[in-house]
């Protein structure tokens, strides 16, 4: 059974028709976002608005939603291999980090978080970088070569 069909929603007070389920990636597009700014569903009662990535996760629309852009104004601040970094995405890959670090790509990352390990994050694997997402605080990172172990 096939329950993709088309809705109404208003994006940046515009009405537009898109399908549903859809990605944050086509909705930008729809809605003409420019590099640097960020979607957001708009909320219900005393909800709060919605951050939607621009990437392939599957999103399911209801008739009649509203969706705003705006400029992404805020700078995500992380430390990779002991060194302050910005990043202007709520979210952050293992690639990206490994790019930030100016490490090879067949480097590992490992996320430095309380407790006996640090987490692997794979090159897909997203990390959301706002300070109360866990663990709380300025997220932190390490690459290392795969024969490695974290923290050497």
């Amino acid at each position: 059974m096939n329950d993709r069909h088309e809705v109404r929603i208003h994006l940046d007070q515009k009405p537009l028709h898109s399908p549903t389920p859809t990605t944050g990636f086509d909705l930008y597009k729809l809605g003409g976002l420019p590099p640097g700014y960020n979607l957001y569903r708009q909320a219900t009662g005393d909800e709060e608005n919605k951050f939607i990535p621009n990437d392939r996760q599957e999103i399911h629309l209801k008739e009649d939603e509203h969706f705003y852009g705006t400029p992404a104004i805020e700078e995500y601040k992380l430390i990779v291999n002991k060194q302050p970094k910005e990043w202007s995405k709520h979210f952050i890959t293992g690639a990206e980090i490994k790019t930030l670090a100016g490490s090879p790509a067949d480097w590992v990352v490992n996320q430095s978080v309380p407790g006996p390990t640090d987490p692997e994050i794979g090159n897909e694997q997203r990390v959301d970088l706002s300070q109360d997402a866990p663990p709380p605080g300025v997220k932190r990172f390490t690459t290392r070569k795969p024969t490695t172990s974290p923290g050497q």
